[in-house]
């Protein structure tokens, strides 16, 4: 299957959760035809898949199915909306290749790819279908590339999935397919790179684990860790992680960067990596959001810009190039 790109169009001034999104096409290389324009309320993505929720509290899948990431009941990709058999559902979070949902009940249910046991079901076998993982009142789910964090209905942080490289921040390096204890709880955000994981914890401390090769956890070296590892970094609003960097609020509310800048994604105006949290001169930020290879921010009046690759236009300029700095874009 040709990979799918969804383009979202925002009817409305600003980026409000009460705005109206509509998706406007459904396209691959070849064709840019209106396949559908559904009212919607929430969208989740990943590079090749994607889910909604209508306007009716439907659950909707689309996109590459291979694993069973869509939760359909099968493994044949689809190229239009289809009903999953979910309605209400309180969460839907997406990682590479399986997908997690709270259902209306409070029950997390998986389903997808799970070879590194990031379904979290105690086997490493792939569903087709969304499986109950016997976690209940689960208060968030957060999934990277093949791992994911539950925050449970105690606070406690736990983790499943691949591990060769830290990021589950348990201390060692090995593969878990049942949902483990992290021994942090109350955690005020988590969020995943493709291989390296930050929280702002209780604290409010900025910690990273996992790979560390571009300087992503910004810790001053390029050492991998396996353990959640303090940063220096107190009274942090707001975390992001792209690929392979890493992006903050701090308590000034000045804006950082650490980690691969090849293409220009931490908007420090050169294409050198960094492996400290570097200040881009930017500020008063509202929202940041990491991209594999790119960073988009919202600033003032819900301005947005951007830095990094876009080959695919990510930034919907006039021009199509790499960007070392943040470009407003609307």
């Amino acid at each position: 299957m040709e990979q799918i790109r969804i383009v979202v169009t925002i009817d409305g001034e600003g980026v409000d959760v009460n705005d109206k999104l509509y998706i406007m096409k459904v396209i691959d290389d070849s064709t840019s035809d209106v396949l559908q324009n559904i009212e919607i309320k929430q969208i989740v993505s990943r590079d090749s898949y994607a889910f909604i929720i209508d306007k009716n509290n439907k659950l909707l899948s689309m996109g590459d199915n291979e694993y069973g990431q869509l939760g359909l009941g099968d493994n044949k990709s689809r190229n239009i909306f289809t009903y999953t058999g979910y309605d209400n559902v309180k969460q839907v979070t997406c990682g590479d290749n399986h997908t997690f949902i709270i259902d209306k009940n409070g029950k997390l249910l998986a389903t997808g790819y799970n070879a590194y046991g990031q379904l979290g079901l105690r086997d490493n076998i792939n569903r087709s279908s969304f499986t109950d993982t016997n976690y209940y009142d689960v208060q968030q789910v957060i999934c990277g590339n093949n791992h994911t964090f539950i925050i449970d209905k105690d606070n406690k942080l736990l983790v499943t999935g691949y591990n060769k490289d830290g990021r589950l921040g348990l201390g060692n390096n090995e593969n878990k397919n049942v949902f483990v204890d992290t021994g942090y709880a109350n955690v005020k955000q988590v969020v995943c790179g493709t291989y390296h994981t930050c929280i702002i914890d209780e604290y409010d401390r900025l910690l990273s684990t996992g790979r560390n090769d571009k300087g992503q956890l910004g810790l001053g070296d390029n050492k991998d860790r396996s353990i959640f590892t303090y940063t220096g970094h107190d009274g942090v609003r707001q975390v992001a992680c792209g690929g392979y960097h890493t992006i903050i609020i701090d308590k000034d509310s000045d804006l950082l960067a650490t980690g691969d800048n090849g293409y220009g994604q931490l908007g420090l105006g050169d294409n050198d990596d960094r492996n400290i949290f570097t200040n881009t001169g930017i500020r008063d930020i509202k929202q940041i959001i990491g991209g594999k290879y790119h960073t988009l921010i919202m600033g003032k009046g819900c301005s947005l810009l951007v830095a990094g690759y876009d080959e695919y236009n990510q930034s919907y300029a006039d021009n199509v190039d790499n960007k070392n700095v943040f470009t407003k874009i609307n």
